[in-house]
């Protein structure tokens, strides 16, 4: 495994953990920067399986 698909894979997992994190603020407080926390993770999510799809090349 190379430096860089190690590097998405560890960058994917603390997407997912931020991601997570902001969906439960969202059950506690519904504010703009809940919302947009959610949605940065989800980008981040999906930002961080393209780079995996790449580095997989």
């Amino acid at each position: 495994m190379n430096h860089a698909l190690l590097g998405s894979y560890l960058f994917l997992i603390g997407s997912i953990l931020f991601t997570i994190n902001s969906f439960i603020d969202l059950f506690k407080e519904i504010s703009f920067y809940s919302i947009s926390a959610f949605c940065g993770g989800i980008l981040f999510i999906i930002g961080s399986y393209l780079f995996i799809i790449d580095a997989k090349k």
